[in-house]
């Protein structure tokens, strides 16, 4: 009895924080069986899923809440196709881009811009703004489609290694060709450089004020503001308030939440270590791409799991495969919204199929696409209350 008493006491001098680092988030919720508002066959509009280039960066990004846009690339010769695979990436091409109402799926526009690479790619920066990468040079675009800046890059595929930041004010850039090089922090207004960093720490992310990555050595999570030096990161598990496991990477939803994955957990931590909710994933599934709102209220996972036969005999072995869409709650600490995804099967069809699904949140999280084999659906999420 004295043992209770105490616990309760403990309990009762830590108050509400206590209870909320405690807080697990609940089951996932049932697969939405919602209608999506829009459904768009790309296709339509001159997108061609199993076209050369496919492989490459494809764009999607909101506009705003009402809007949004959709970037592949062409070859500029395809019967080329065959005597470039090597150099795939180096060939002139062409971004195309087709702006839609999100709601309504009606086309609003249309445009293209010549590349230098099939790895280009587009995003709504905000204020109708546009940050394009053409394999060559990085460009911020105004509303109407003009040059407002533009930025020479180098390198082998400079558009796959650019990155934004979740409020999309900051982007990094690779300085030279090759792996172990130096990175660039820039602003997306000004292209004014931020900060740097180099080989020493792996898989970088950021904000627009702070930067975390793993050490080259050792792949312990490091931090740091923007012209400060490194420093280890450290943040407790909720339930023995022990080092969890050793991350193997770390993202941000927000510039003061992190999603930090471990061996066989996920856990949302703010910047200052606490943890704010774990997320147990369904067993045999593991986490893809993940997306997140502009203001970081909302993020969404792409959960895959491996599918196919292992018969190292037969040189065949299991492969990733999409499997559902989650979207999580800041605020509420949970799971509000999860689709099922068409993933890759172990089963050959009769006709070809891209099955790699990309997504997109809305700036407030309201909406979510999603394209697979050419078509895009856009989802309303239901609004929850703190």
């Amino acid at each position: 009895m004295a043992v209770i008493r105490s616990l309760g006491l403990a309990l009762l001098l830590m108050g509400p924080f206590a209870l909320a680092q405690t807080r697990q988030p609940d089951k996932q919720p049932a697969t939405s069986q919602q209608r999506p508002l829009p459904e768009i066959d790309l296709r339509k509009h001159g997108f061609k899923p199993l076209a050369s280039g496919r492989r490459d960066s494809l764009s999607l990004d909101f506009v705003d809440d009402s809007h949004i846009v959709f970037a592949w690339t062409t070859l500029d010769n395809p019967a080329a196709d065959k005597k470039t695979k090597a150099k795939r990436n180096a060939v002139p091409s062409h971004l195309h881009a087709i702006f839609l109402d999100a709601h309504t799926g009606q086309k609003q526009d249309q445009r293209q811009w010549p590349s230098s690479s099939l790895s280009a790619w587009l995003q709504s920066i905000g204020e109708g703004q546009l940050l394009t990468c053409t394999g060559n040079a990085v460009r911020l675009l105004s509303r109407e489609f003009k040059t407002l800046r533009e930025q020479s890059i180098t390198g082998a595929n400079p558009c796959i290694r650019l990155q934004v930041s979740p409020s999309k004010r900051s982007f990094s850039v690779a300085d030279a060709p090759g792996m172990n090089v130096s990175h660039t922090l820039m602003d997306t207004e000004t292209f004014a450089p931020q900060a740097k960093w180099d080989a020493d720490v792996k898989n970088v992310a950021f904000t627009d004020t702070l930067l975390i990555g793993n050490g080259k050595s050792d792949d312990t999570l490091l931090i740091r503001k923007l012209n400060q030096p490194w420093e280890p990161f450290h943040f407790t598990t909720m339930e023995q308030h022990t080092q969890a496991s050793r991350p193997e990477r770390a993202s941000f939803v927000s510039d003061s939440t992190l999603l930090i994955e471990t061996v066989k957990e996920l856990f949302v931590v703010s910047v200052n270590g606490s943890v704010l909710f774990r997320i147990d994933l369904p067993d045999k599934l593991f986490v893809g791409a993940r997306v997140t709102s502009i203001g970081g209220e909302t993020f969404a996972l792409r959960e895959m799991r491996l599918r196919g036969l292992r018969n190292e005999n037969l040189d065949m072995y299991p492969f990733a495969s999409d499997d559902t869409l989650v979207v999580y709650s800041v605020a509420t600490r949970m799971a509000i919204y999860s689709i099922k995804l068409k993933g890759l099967s172990p089963w050959p069809t009769w006709a070809p199929h891209d099955y790699t699904n990309q997504l997109a949140l809305s700036p407030t999280g309201r909406l979510i696409a999603v394209v697979n084999d050419g078509i895009l659906k856009i989802y309303q999420i239901p609004e929850t209350k703190s």
